[in-house]
């Protein structure tokens, strides 16, 4: 495929991938990706070029400290539990225009991605994977130990602390404290609000969320 073979000719000499196929220094996130992409696409894990990539993956410290959209991006394929990324609570639709914080209070290119994020992560429909393709290589630790935070960049240990918490309770909440009613009430806002505006997915690991909810 063209499409591996153009990935295969931009690989890195230290076994990784740039943020842009004329970067230089290696970007684990994109890395991942590409990684995973080509065991889409069939390469073998055992392959000279695969090789190079993992170890490449595993110096930069494996899988775990990807960002956020390719840790939703690999959990809806089933490379990654979903309790490695944040919650996002679809009752946020729900909350009214006095409170702190609302989708309403953020910009609109945050709100296109914003919003599909909490209907995957209501439905957790998984995405067509039809060979169980699995990254276990390229894990440090055990899969299901992966924490929500911190990713590429957190430094504030503090306040890696507090959205740690926070995240937990909202876990809890949304599982055992809000009743399904509330929930598919948000589900069914969240989804007008999408078609009332078009597609509001912005990045492409969305889309399938504005095209099959």
């Amino acid at each position: 495929m063209k499409i591996a073979v153009g990935l295969r000719r931009t690989q890195l000499p230290t076994g990784g991938w740039g943020f842009v196929p004329e970067d230089s220094n290696c970007c684990l996130t994109n890395s991942v990706n590409v990684n995973f992409a080509l065991k889409l696409i069939g390469d073998r894990p055992h392959e000279e070029h695969m090789v190079r990539a993992r170890n490449a993956i595993l110096r930069k410290g494996g899988i775990e400290p990807t960002n956020f959209f390719t840790g939703l991006f690999l959990v809806l394929y089933g490379v990654m539990p979903w309790s490695a990324i944040p919650t996002y609570p679809v009752e946020i639709m729900l909350l009214p225009d006095w409170f702190p914080f609302t989708i309403y209070k953020i910009a609109f290119w945050a709100r296109t991605s914003f919003v599909p994020i909490m209907v995957l992560q209501y439905l957790k429909k998984p995405a067509h994977n039809p060979g169980n393709v699995t990254l276990e290589e390229l894990y440090i630790g055990s899969p299901s130990n992966i924490p929500p935070s911190p990713r590429i960049g957190s430094n504030n240990q503090f306040l890696v602390g507090v959205f740690a918490v926070m995240d937990k309770f909202l876990k809890f909440a949304t599982k055992y404290i809000i009743p399904t009613r509330v929930r598919e009430m948000a589900l069914k806002l969240a989804i007008f609000k999408k078609g009332s505006t078009g597609n509001m997915a912005t990045d492409p690991s969305l889309q399938p969320c504005t095209t099959h909810s």
